[in-house]
């Protein structure tokens, strides 16, 4: 099969999973909350979030090992692949030895005597953050499995059994009711059971399918690569601090500056971005491998050209949501909260615009990940991200506005794009002008050109705050993106290929 089919097809199995597990999961969430209690619910996540730092460790690593293992399938020399694997095999069966007695000791402790927890629901608590240790465990272990299969291109199978886990959380949701005992502890156990069995069948299926997935403990203390797994990972740890200490800083900034409230409003700003950025994450995470297995092949030239085409499509996937969320953000609020918090409506719009912006820079993120120099881009995201808490903070001290303070927000993500398009310059052949203006501001033109037509045009028309609206905004503005990317955006070469992966669609269509 060719690399064209099985992006093809990795895509679309994200995408399926991606809606479905979205469709399951709006409504398990419901069920839980209706049975839990508001308490018990808090509780569970409580608990769990404890376990922050550990998983922000292992995925950190997991990253660095999946760069590593993709880079080595496009070099295809020898053993190479077997030899990473057991690196990675190695690194993550030796974490939990090293992360989880001191996130126990942690953990325990804040349960116990620091967070404000009722007494009867201590031991609750406690089962709860057990239980997440115990499948935390498991997704260590499986960890490089996963990132095997990932970097062989079988990114469908891993869809295909992540889809099954939530059909699974689906029907644990639907029987809370009738569980016999303390309802938190039962789903604790159930759920923590379900990742457990997730991931012994990544373990299965990677060792049934590749060849690679052998056990040799001959590899396991090759210096040099663990050297090379660790080096890379903690190089990425500085880029995610600095998103950590961005995402955070905001949200004390916030709470100074307004309370509680706002910090509500700006909540819900990020949960709705996040459902936006969804599909186009799936399409992204789909594309990611093959742009390093293409690095690792030495096809420096095609991996460039894929990173460029993967950074249009994805942001015409973007646009597709975040103009018609976008121009109704008022009314989509009020139809999924009833009553939204103080400055829900402005903080939704910042998240869009500045999630827009980040994914600018999304091919250029991939080329640094595939050539494996991540140290500049890394530095650039700690000292921007970092550096915009400081940007808000003394803008709101000039202009004592929220809404003047916080825009500056969506322009250091730009000024992100910007600087890491420069660095990219340096490390491998794709000009900054190039990026600038194929990528940057003509998304921007798009975006503007769409608010224009919105509020210009469907808002003096239709009538405000109704579904209808909502219905035909979103199909116009569909119609709009297609149509601008295709025309103004896209290259030759994306047309062909659009227009090939359309007819052959259809073919099959037709045939069945």
């Amino acid at each position: 099969m060719s690399a064209g089919k099985i992006v093809l097809r990795n895509t679309l199995f994200s995408y399926g999973r991606t809606l479905i597990s979205a469709v399951l999961t709006l409504f398990s969430s419901r069920w839980v909350l209706a049975d839990l209690g508001a308490s018990d619910y808090g509780i569970y996540g409580l608990a769990g979030g404890l376990l922050f730092f550990v998983s922000f460790i292992s995925s950190i690593l997991s990253q660095g090992a999946g760069r590593h293992l993709a880079y080595a399938t496009g070099k295809g020399a020898g053993d190479e692949v077997t030899k990473w694997f057991n690196v990675a095999l190695n690194v993550f069966f030796c974490l939990p030895f090293l992360l989880l007695p001191i996130g126990w000791l942690i953990g325990e402790i804040m349960i116990r005597y620091v967070l404000h927890i009722e007494t009867g629901r201590i031991i609750a608590a406690l089962w709860v953050f057990r239980c997440s240790l115990l499948s935390f465990c498991a997704v260590l272990i499986a960890t490089p499995y996963l990132s095997l299969l990932t970097s062989k291109q079988m990114i469908h199978i891993a869809a295909s059994l992540m889809l099954c886990h939530s059909v699974a959380l689906f029907i644990i949701a639907w029987c809370l009711p009738y569980f016999p005992s303390d309802h938190l502890i039962g789903y604790a156990c159930f759920v923590a059971c379900s990742y457990v069995f997730l991931h012994i069948l990544y373990i299965v299926v990677c060792r049934k399918l590749c060849s690679d997935a052998r056990v040799r403990f001959a590899y396991w203390w090759d210096w040099l690569k663990i050297k090379s797994l660790v080096g890379y990972s903690g190089w990425l740890c500085v880029g995610t601090i600095g998103t950590v200490v961005n995402s955070q800083g905001q949200g004390m900034l916030l709470n100074w500056m307004k309370g509680t409230a706002a910090n509500a409003g700006a909540g819900i700003g990020s949960s709705l971005s996040g459902q936006m950025q969804t599909l186009s994450n799936a399409f992204l995470l789909a594309i990611s491998p093959e742009v390093i297995r293409r690095e690792g092949a030495c096809s420096h030239e095609t991996m460039l050209a894929l990173a460029r085409r993967s950074t249009r499509f994805g942001m015409m996937l973007l646009m597709l949501v975040a103009i018609p969320l976008f121009c109704e953000c008022e009314y989509v609020l009020k139809l999924w909260l009833g009553s939204p918090p103080p400055y829900a409506v402005f903080f939704t719009r910042i998240a869009i615009l500045s999630a827009l912006c980040y994914k600018m820079a999304v091919g250029h993120r991939m080329c640094f990940q595939a050539i494996g120099r991540i140290r500049g881009q890394q530095l650039v995201e700690l000292f921007v991200f970092a550096g915009a808490i400081l940007v808000i903070g003394l803008a709101y001290c000039l202009s004592h506005s929220v809404y003047v303070s916080f825009s500056f927000a969506v322009a250091m993500q730009f000024v992100y794009f910007f600087v890491t398009a420069i660095v990219g310059s340096r490390y491998y052949q794709w000009p900054v002008w190039d990026a600038f203006y194929n990528i940057g501001l003509k998304s921007i033109g798009c975006f503007l050109c769409g608010q224009g037509v919105f509020f210009f045009a469907i808002k003096q028309i239709l009538p405000a705050d109704s579904f209808g609206r909502v219905c035909f905004t979103s199909g116009l503005m569909v119609a709009y993106v297609l149509s601008y990317f295709y025309l103004f955006v896209f290259t030759d070469d994306d047309r062909m290929i659009a227009a090939s992966s359309l007819h052959k669609l259809g073919m099959k269509l037709k045939s069945n």
